[in-house]
């Protein structure tokens, strides 16, 4: 079973639309805006929520007690949402992409 490295809670791995590794709660929620189908991960529009007649999940950037993950490796803050390096454009108290 795949486990949060800064956390120790059980994590699933799936995959964004995009490819990306996104680590996702292993229990699904109430309050989830990812479905999955398959392994590979769909991130819901917050005007379609709640998530109905299937599982919903959070991604676990967003549950994670220890937010160590979200600086890169280069010091660059990271999307709480998405885990991809931030822009540099973006509020300096901004955690999440605006589309995230």
């Amino acid at each position: 079973m795949a486990v949060c490295r800064e956390c120790a809670l059980p994590v699933l791995w799936a995959r964004s639309v995009n490819g990306v590794a996104v680590p996702l709660d292993k229990t699904p929620t109430l309050v989830g805006n990812i479905r999955l189908a398959g392994k590979i991960a769909h991130k819901v529009p917050a005007a379609n929520l709640p998530i109905e007649g299937e599982d919903a999940y959070s991604c676990h950037f967003d549950t994670c007690s220890r937010k160590r993950h979200l600086t890169s490796v280069t010091g660059k803050p990271r999307c709480s949402s998405c885990a991809l390096v931030m822009d540099p454009l973006v509020e300096p108290d901004q955690v999440r992409h605006p589309c995230c």
